[in-house]
């Protein structure tokens, strides 16, 4: 067994730079862990942006679930990780009523207590991803963390007019 607390992690981070994206199962087995044990360890190195969580097929069992990777971080800035969002095949091709609902649950998955602060702070009475507007999302993206190029690249792929921030 890999141990516990920073070890474990290191074990984990390491299988995860080695093999690359991976379930949680596959995860576990890889470094000798129970997936009880890996959990938790996960849900840390992901809520400090160590990893990125998506939802995928596993390229080793080929599972239909959530997977974990450190190829997707940038770790001397984070950001918000966007630019794998697009390559991720629940990714809508068209209409951008689609799209919104993605992006909202991708920055949900990022950080969900931050997520749910952003859009309590703003939408108190609830509301429609279609009816966020341009500024609406600047401030979101940006309150979750998103670099000034996570920022244009998103607002382009939701079908908003290219802008620089402070337009």
């Amino acid at each position: 067994m890999a141990g516990s607390g920073s070890d474990a992690e290191q074990v984990i981070v390491r299988v995860l730079r080695e093999d690359g994206t991976r379930c949680e199962r596959c995860v576990a087995h890889r470094a000798e862990m129970r997936i009880s044990e890996i959990a938790p360890i996960l849900e840390g190195l992901r809520a400090r942006r160590e990893i990125a969580v998506r939802h995928g097929r596993c390229p080793e069992c080929q599972s239909l679930t959530q997977t974990f990777s450190v190829s997707a971080v940038d770790t001397q800035r984070v950001g918000i990780g966007s630019s794998a969002w697009w390559s991720d095949p629940l990714w809508p091709v068209s209409g951008p009523a689609a799209r919104r609902v993605f992006a909202l649950t991708k920055l949900r998955m990022l950080d969900e207590k931050k997520f749910r602060e952003v859009m309590w702070a703003m939408f108190r009475r609830g509301i429609e991803p279609a009816d966020i507007n341009r500024d609406q999302w600047l401030d979101i993206l940006l309150d979750m963390g998103a670099m000034p190029t996570e920022v244009r690249d998103v607002m382009s792929k939701l079908g908003f007019a290219p802008f620089r921030i402070g337009d």
